[in-house]
């Protein structure tokens, strides 16, 4: 993410991390689909989920959508977005065979990564850096895209500031998205501005209702994020890119931060555990937490072969802490 002390990076880091990202990118937009009804042939326990009242803990997420423009295509299974090198691109099994679709309109972003819905199914995704700069220059780091439900076309939906101009030092920017049905406001962490010594990245709340950024915590590098109810308040969890810890900070009633953020647990402390980041923090069930994580140095040098690793923890609702359960090695 960012460069070393010489002020270089390693294309094998960019060619590992979005290899991570597109990977994990059909898992999430799967799983989101899969909590709006829209897709058949769902596990009994992501039927069950998607078709009850939303539970007090839990992340906020049952009002996502499957997005509108898809019913144009009569697809009847399952349905993806591929991060293809060109941008995204829709993927289902057809009577045929496999389909794909990508207009030359979603092409406009350059390289892409991550991807989250939100409740009238619109889908946002942000540019992300492979390889070199050619299709994502250091001043395109902030660029928040959308594609439009009804329309199915990408548009520039926000162009998020940065507290330091963008160098080629740290070609990143923005790093993760997270919807919150109950405020319908769009988190996005980014690290844009930051440097091998300083730590300038910034979370946002995004009010999508006025189209504004309402709030900003300020000084924190993270990876993935995820909004979630717990016992005692409504939090927004994020995985630190500097080291292993996962943190949290609570949300008012409007989606915006209050008080300081908490260190959650660290990946280092859990048995098998290894000095990882956070790429994606999911809630397979109401009170579990899994985090994908993967290797990362400020070297930027990361090899073909490197593994990372799932973490699953289990919410304790009595204590407001998580437990660890599980971890396991994802082979490359």
């Amino acid at each position: 993410m960012l460069g070393g002390a010489n002020g270089k990076t390693g294309p094998v880091w960019f060619y590992f991390l979005y290899h991570m990202f597109r990977r994990f990118a059909l898992l999430l937009f799967l799983c989101a689909l899969a909590l709006g009804g829209g897709v058949p042939k769902l596990s009994p326990s992501v039927q069950a989920h998607a078709l009850v009242p939303e539970p007090r803990i839990g992340p906020p997420t049952a009002c996502l959508r499957r997005p509108a423009f898809i019913a144009r295509f009569k697809v009847q299974g399952d349905v993806f977005i591929d991060m293809d090198l060109n941008g995204p691109v829709l993927r289902w099994q057809g009577p045929t065979g496999p389909r794909a679709y990508q207009p030359p309109n979603w092409l406009i972003a350059g390289n892409t990564a991550g991807e989250t819905l939100d409740r009238d199914g619109n889908i946002y995704v942000f540019s992300a850096p492979y390889i070199n700069l050619e299709r994502n220059p250091p001043w395109k780091q902030n660029y928040l895209y959308r594609i439009g439900s009804r329309t199915g076309l990408m548009s520039l939906f926000m162009k998020l500031p940065t507290e330091h101009p963008p160098t080629t030092a740290n070609p990143f920017g923005i790093m993760g998205l997270a919807y919150d049905c109950d405020t319908h406001s769009l988190y996005v962490s980014s690290v844009a501005g930051s440097s091998y010594d300083h730590e300038r990245g910034r979370i946002f709340q995004i009010d999508l209702t006025r189209r504004v950024i309402r709030d900003v915590l300020p000084g924190k590098d993270a990876f993935g994020l995820m909004v979630y109810r717990g016992s005692k308040d409504k939090r927004l969890y994020f995985g630190s890119a500097r080291e292993s810890g996962i943190w949290s900070i609570p949300l008012d009633e409007e989606g915006g931060f209050r008080g300081e953020p908490r260190l959650a647990f660290r990946l280092t402390d859990a048995p098998g555990g290894q000095d990882e980041r956070a790429m994606r923090i999911l809630f397979p069930q109401p009170q579990m937490m899994e985090v994908v994580a993967i290797p990362f140095f400020y070297s930027l040098r990361v090899s073909y072969d490197a593994a990372g690793r799932n973490y699953r923890y289990r919410y304790d609702p009595r204590t407001d802490q998580w437990r660890f359960q599980q971890v396991q090695v994802r082979q490359p």
